[in-house]
Formats: structure tokens, sequence, C-alpha cells
């Protein structure tokens, strides 16, 4: 069972900021802490794509995509979340978000039928050094929730948890950003052939392993 991922990197957002922190290896670890397969059938079903040979396709209607949105403003959530319902998907949309957002954010996720989950703002109890200069992180941010891993690592031990909730949550399943990111299909139609993992390439040929913010990470790997 595993998540089918789609990632881009930029920055301006509170989960794509400049990439610094713990090692990937430590993050994945985190997510697979207290691991899906682990939990009872339902949540390992919910992380898994659908693996039934009569129906090769995702449901959409059991899907879901999740992403970490906190602290934007309502013209982000009506690009990403707008876009998606745009293309007539009817499944799950889980979004972490600001403790305090205001009331039109909360109003239009509402009534596009968005699982929202407060994501509360701690001090860190781990900093790292940046991959640019070289002197110790001093604005990471980190959630009361996982406050050893910065919020753009500790997002995905909380979309591990958001996930393990959704008891509807059943077939194929989507980590995404969310500010950079809309829809211009139903992303679960738009594979014909699922496959356990799905990592996609973002903007090839423009950014690449050469990019500077993968670049260091992929040769040490």
């Amino acid at each position: 069972e595993a998540l089918s991922a789609l990632s881009s990197s930029s920055s301006g957002g509170v989960e794509d900021q400049e990439d610094q922190g713990k090692s990937t290896d430590e993050a994945l670890s985190a997510l697979s802490s207290g691991g899906v397969e682990d939990q009872e059938d339902h949540a390992a079903s919910s992380a898994s794509a659908s693996t039934d040979a009569k129906s090769p396709k995702w449901d959409s209607a059991k899907s879901v995509v999740i992403g970490l949105a906190a602290g934007y403003g309502i013209h982000v959530y009506q690009q990403f979340v707008g876009s998606l319902r745009a293309t007539g998907y009817n499944g799950h949309i889980i979004l972490g978000i600001a403790s305090d957002p205001p009331s039109d954010v909360t109003d239009y996720l509402q009534k596009q039928n968005v699982i929202t989950h407060p994501v509360e703002i701690g001090t860190c109890t781990y900093f790292n050094y940046t991959t640019v200069d070289g002197i110790p992180s001093t604005d990471q941010v980190c959630s009361t929730d996982y406050p050893d891993y910065k919020i753009q690592w500790g997002r995905f031990p909380m979309a591990r948890d958001w996930l393990l909730q959704c008891e509807e949550c059943t077939d194929g399943v989507m980590l995404t950003d969310t500010r950079d990111a809309y829809f211009q299909s139903d992303p679960f139609e738009y594979i014909e052939e699922p496959h356990p993992i799905m990592v996609f390439e973002e903007m090839f040929p423009n950014i690449t392993t050469n990019h500077w913010l993968t670049n260091d990470p992929v040769e040490n790997c």
C-alpha cells in the first residue's frame, strides 16, 4: 500500500519554503513510523491503489487528494480546490489549514466539501543548516504535532494521520503541493494504468535533478 504522490518545489507557501531541515530519509521514516501497513484493515486500504484485476483504474469517489495549505488567501483555495472540482472530481479532498482561517476560506472549503484539519504552529525542537549558505536555520516553522520536523517535512506524517482518519478514503491517494498546483482533469481518471507508487516530474525539462533544490540531495543519495 502506498501513496501516489505529486510534488512541486517553489517558494512562497508554508509547505514550499526553502528546502532545509531533516534529511529525506528521516522524513520518510516519520511517514512510515507506526506505518499504514501496521494499522487496521481500513487504514491499509486507505493508502493503497486499487489492485482489483476487474477494476484496474482508481475509483475517484473513493480516492483522496491531500495537501498542506495553511495560511493562504481565498484565491489559492479557489485555484486548487476549484480547478479540481471543475474537472468533475467527486472524491475526497483533505487539507491542512491555519488554525484561525478567515471566514471566507472556511465557507468556501465547506461548500466544496473539503475535509480540513487545523495545523497549530509551535516552536521547533530541531534546527538544521541550510543547503545554501551553511548557517543554522532560524526561520524554521514546525507544527505542534511534529515539532522535530520543519513543516515542509512534517506535512508527510500529518498527511498519514489525516488519511487514517478518513474511513471512506479506500482507493487512490494523491499527495501534492497546493499553492502552485491546479488541475486540468480528474487525476484518478487520467491515469489509465495505476501503479502502487507513482512519482511525477515537475515542469520537465525546465526543472530537473540539476536544479539547486534537488541536485545536492540527489548527488549524496
